[in-house]
């Protein structure tokens, strides 16, 4: 019998040494900084819109990244004549997927969720069936009267939910993903407007931050008439930054040929992303929410100026609104193509992403590849650094701490984001493909801001990356 026991806990003594040593290989690198992960809700028209299905895959794949507070099944707002506008079935359906395979993206990395807290955090929206009032169509879609999606008796379980979500006792800012309708985000707003002081009002909608794609219904503008504090980007249409999913750059990557090889074929969550005929203006329109929130090094979401995977933002007036704004596109001078590549620009980085992830999927973790881990001057959290530099300075940069979990090859490239900084000119950075790089400021700078980007690349399969930025402020 003591025999017995004894095996017992030298067999859990070295499971637990396996798991410890995975986890070490993972993370090693030089002195790490922890961060808190964002609080996030998606709002998803998902079985009106096909993209929302390829979305919803992708951002399960990243669920790990997150503190998940909510999916929450809405309606188009720009409806057409379903008899039903809300299917959380979707939803679930991909959820349940997604516990197939849950164990197996353990293997590569921690704090996936398991399939009861997020089926917990499934919620149905409010909807107006066809006999409620219309306003005249817009192109190809009607709007609902305002009234009969805001005010008493329009409650719904998500509303209630979202309410609950931003009432808890966290600090942490409730990311709010706007996929589809903004109804249920309008309602709970209303109701406590409706059912709190003004000092209330203004603590709860602090805690909140709105990344809209475009405006599908008349209650978006009511919000942000109505809570004018609140924190709201949006995407324009047309042109606006979420189309830089599949508009202009590199096309293959994100073809029929590209999603039937690297997505389709990676298990039972890989097999919902699609179940129609592919078309390239349904190619995860509503994505770039969920690269703006993922932890890449790049940006920060307090500052939707920087610019990230999920675009680059203008501040509009005195108010925090953001509109999407324009990166140089070497390919075009158009508006449009310039708001596209905001985050056209990062594609093959985000979608190389995606396909490792699909990796984890169904792969072991020696035959996946993972990111490289980018160090800055020995530190290797992902929060941006800021620095005063003197005019005509050599402000040296050392990437030389900076790891791969697989062993993998590293490659290094220093440049300088120049639309989210403010100094017009070219700027030199010497040794800009090194470990160790040297930022050349400008004798006429002073008061300029310079944004340098650290990016640093495997050479796994498919070829990964992983950023750090340092913002200059010349004084």
């Amino acid at each position: 019998m003591k025999r017995k026991v004894l095996c017992t806990l030298v067999g859990l003594a070295v499971f637990f040494l396996c798991v410890i040593n995975a986890e070490a290989r993972h993370n090693k690198g030089a002195k790490s900084v922890s961060q808190d992960k964002l609080r996030v809700i998606i709002l998803t028209d998902i079985g009106s819109d096909p993209d929302d299905e390829e979305s919803m895959v992708r951002f399960l794949t990243y669920c790990n990244e997150f503190d998940i507070e909510g999916l929450v099944a809405t309606d188009r707002g720009m409806q057409r004549d379903e008899k039903k506008q809300v299917f959380p079935e979707k939803i679930i359906e991909r959820v349940k997927a997604y516990g197939q395979i849950r164990d197996n993206l353990l293997l590569h990395a921690q704090g996936y969720p398991t399939v009861k807290y997020l089926l917990d955090r499934v919620k149905s929206g409010n909807w107006v069936p066809k006999k409620g009032k219309w306003l005249p169509k817009i192109g190809r879609s009607s709007y609902v009267l305002l009234e009969d999606r805001i005010g008493p008796g329009k409650g719904s379980e998500a509303s209630n939910w979202i309410i609950q979500v931003v009432d808890r006792p966290d600090k942490r800012p409730v990311q709010i993903c706007i996929w589809g309708g903004s109804s249920d985000l309008a309602q709970a707003l209303w109701q406590v407007r409706k059912t709190r002081s003004f000092a209330e009002v203004v603590k709860f909608v602090s805690k909140i931050r709105v990344y809209a794609i475009v405006d599908q219904d008349t209650t978006a503008p009511w919000i942000r008439d109505n809570f004018p504090d609140i924190h709201y980007i949006r995407t324009r249409y047309p042109y606006g930054a979420h189309q830089g999913m599949y508009k202009e750059g590199d096309t293959s990557l994100y073809n029929e040929k590209w999603v039937k090889k690297n997505i389709l074929n990676h298990g039972p969550l890989g097999k919902l992303y699609s179940r129609r005929r592919w078309s390239p203006h349904y190619a995860e329109g509503d994505t770039s929410s969920i690269l703006y929130l993922i932890p890449t090094g790049l940006g920060d979401q307090s500052q939707p100026w920087l610019g990230c995977w999920g675009g680059r933002f203008q501040k509009l007036g005195p108010r925090p609104f953001f509109l999407d704004a324009e990166d140089h596109n070497p390919n075009s001078w158009d508006a449009g193509a310039r708001r596209h590549w905001a985050v056209a620009r990062w594609r093959r980085a985000f979608q190389n992403d995606f396909e490792a992830r699909m990796d984890w999927c169904v792969k072991p973790f020696d035959q996946a590849n993972h990111n490289p881990i980018a160090a800055l001057n020995g530190e290797v959290s992902k929060k941006i650094v800021e620095r005063t530099a003197k005019p005509g300075a050599k402000v040296k940069l050392n990437a030389a701490d900076s790891s791969d979990p697989d062993g993998d090859k590293l490659s290094y490239r220093w440049f300088v984001y120049k639309e989210a900084g403010d100094y017009p000119n070219e700027i030199t950075i010497e040794n800009a493909n090194a470990k160790e790089a040297t930022v050349l400021v400008p004798d006429d700078a002073v008061g300029r801001e310079i944004h340098v980007i650290l990016e640093v690349t495997d050479n796994g399969k498919p070829v990964l990356y992983s950023y750090r930025r340092v913002i200059f402020r010349v004084r």
